[in-house]
């Protein structure tokens, strides 16, 4: 058997991202997410994993290096908030919304554990979304991870096409070294 691809969830939620990767023979080895029912959840799910509950701000490059030391990162995981970028929102895209820089906490967490691979998903609004300064949000999520040495990649895919039985377009940035 060959080696097992370990993964990391940032933004975890209850962990159906990792499921999915779990599916296809990663083995889940952390999340970090804020919501206590959610991570409550996710370590029920995963229970081989550590699993930390904090907002991402709050946890040191230290601590985030300490706590995953055991394991090589293979592949990081994160959905970062995306209802500050969501059509639903009136005020979507407001640079002034603290949940529209979460994506840098994203990046932070790559830059610290070096995964091979970074995969993100959000929004398809995401690509619209500027800065205050008018640069656009993507462009700068693909700068950060190329000065990272990745190779970087995005496409808004619909759910749908993938087997998933719901309407449901989403944004996914795949960053490969």
């Amino acid at each position: 058997m060959g080696k097992l691809i370990n993964v990391i969830d940032t933004f975890a939620g209850a962990g159906g991202f990792s499921l999915g990767f779990e599916m296809a023979g990663c083995r889940v080895v952390g999340a970090i997410e804020t919501d206590a029912w959610a991570t409550e959840t996710f370590a029920f799910n995963h229970p081989q994993a550590v699993v930390i509950k904090s907002d991402m701000e709050s946890l040191s490059d230290k601590e985030i290096s300490e706590r995953f030391s055991d394991s090589k990162i293979d592949i990081l995981l994160g959905g970062p908030p995306c209802q500050g970028f969501s059509i639903c929102n009136r005020k979507n895209g407001d640079p002034k919304d603290p949940r529209n820089s979460l994506f840098e906490e994203f990046l932070r967490v790559g830059k610290i554990l070096d995964p091979h691979v970074m995969v993100m998903e959000n929004v398809p609004n995401l690509t619209k979304a500027k800065t205050a300064t008018g640069e656009r949000v993507l462009d700068i999520i693909t700068r950060e991870l190329e000065s990272l040495g990745y190779h970087v990649y995005s496409s808004v895919l619909e759910a749908v096409n993938y087997g998933v039985p719901q309407i449901r377009r989403r944004l996914f940035v795949i960053a490969s070294k």
